[in-house]
């Protein structure tokens, strides 16, 4: 029942989800549906687009759980952006040939992808 719930209020797909109960039915040999159910389920279907939600930014401030984890988020990426554009800047100036430089900020953002991973 979840998955036609689903058909019918993500997807939009009405006449797939009452083929799909017409099918289950004629397996469990019950009657089809009929006009009455089928009003019903486009009433479900209205009442469930009514429901969804549309979330903002203001949404990651609102809990003090979500406003904790934005945060440090926020700080980290930026610690990271700034660190990461520093070398960018100064990578003429680190005393190695090209190539060595780019390996070693290479190995840095691998080791910033998994800090970030593990954040």
């Amino acid at each position: 029942m979840y998955f036609i719930r689903y058909l019918i209020s993500y997807e939009g797909n009405l006449e797939e989800a009452v083929k799909i109960l017409n099918e289950i039915a004629d397996i469990n040999h019950r009657e089809e549906l009929d006009t009455e159910e089928k009003t019903r389920i486009r009433r479900i279907h209205r009442r469930e687009s009514k429901k969804k939600k549309h979330y903002n930014y203001y949404h990651l401030f609102s809990f003090k759980s979500l406003r904790r984890i934005t945060l440090a988020t926020m700080i980290v990426n930026m610690a990271f952006n700034v660190s990461y554009y520093s070398i960018q800047y100064s990578f003429n100036e680190l005393g190695l040939d090209l190539f060595n430089n780019a390996l070693y900020v290479g190995m840095a953002e691998v080791f910033s992808y998994i800090l970030a991973c593990k954040v």
